[in-house]
């Protein structure tokens, strides 16, 4: 342990310190991984046949062709519920009529309301308005 508590304390510009008395320090080892977008190495045309032959020998990888795109379907026709409830909420967020809010809460408090299944969300902010409205709320 007495390794790991080295690597906490670091002047600047030092090296950190190996990780045994006998490593040997590696030039550059603190340098960033940049890409020089020059350095990519292509595969050889040889190369390039075999990934392509690797996939069409994969029944769960295919590439998309432009029959696959004259079928596909937008968001709008597969999850037109999930569409808009996710277009509510930015419009609600953007129009300052609800805020997003991070709180914990106990456990049995999110499953009793989890458990009444779909939009725990709002029935959460529902009770919430709720015990405000009984508490003589000002603000409205």
């Amino acid at each position: 342990m007495a390794v790991a508590s080295m690597w906490w304390y670091r002047p600047c510009g030092k090296r950190p310190p190996a990780l045994s008395a006998s490593e040997k320090p590696i030039a550059g080892r603190l340098t960033s991984m940049t890409t020089n977008r020059r350095k990519i190495i292509r595969p050889t045309p040889e190369e390039d046949a075999e990934i392509n032959r690797q996939i069409a020998e994969d029944p769960d990888t295919f590439e998309l062709d432009e029959e696959w795109f004259k079928e596909a379907k937008t968001s709008e026709e597969i999850i037109p519920h999930i569409l808009e409830r996710y277009l509510q909420e930015n419009e609600d967020l953007e129009s300052g009529r609800k805020e997003r809010l991070r709180i914990l809460v106990d456990k049995e408090v999110l499953d009793y309301f989890r458990n009444q299944g779909g939009d725990w969300h709002s029935r959460i902010n529902e009770a919430l308005k709720q015990v405000m409205l009984e508490n003589g709320d000002t603000t409205r």
